[in-house]
C-alpha cells in the first residue's frame, strides 16, 4: 500500500499527541516490484498493478520528507526487510517515539 506522510500525519497526531515521528519508506527497484507483482497477481490484474505502482513510485519520490530513512528492499527477502526495519525503528527511542513505516 502507497501513502505519504502528509496525507497521514493528522490523525497520527491525534492519535499519538507529541510523538516525534520518524519516517521509514520501504522501496524496491522496478525489477524487484515487477516480480513481486508477478509472483502475487498470477491473474490478469498483474499488468495494470504494475501500471500503478510505476505511478506510485513517481508520487514516493517526491513525497518524502528530508528526514525519511529509505530501506532498499530489491534484493531482501522478508526476513532481511523485517531485520532492517527493526533495526531502524530501535534508533527511535523515548517516550515520545514512534516510527512510521510508510
Amino acid at each position: 500500500m502507497f501513502t505519504t506522510l502528509s496525507s497521514e500525519l493528522s490523525w497520527i497526531s491525534d492519535a499519538v499527541p507529541n510523538a516525534d515521528i520518524t519516517p521509514i519508506r520501504l522501496i524496491a527497484d522496478l525489477p524487484a516490484l515487477k516480480a513481486r507483482i508477478y509472483r502475487r497477481d498470477i491473474d490478469s490484474g498483474a499488468g495494470d498493478q504494475l501500471r500503478r505502482t510505476i505511478q506510485q513510485l513517481d508520487q514516493m519520490r517526491q513525497s518524502d520528507q528530508a528526514d525519511t530513512e529509505v530501506i532498499d528492499t530489491s534484493d531482501q527477502h522478508v526476513s532481511g526487510t523485517c531485520r532492517c526495519t527493526r533495526q531502524s525503528a530501535q534508533v527511535c527511542t523515548g517516550e515520545r517515539a514512534l516510527s512510521l513505516i510508510l
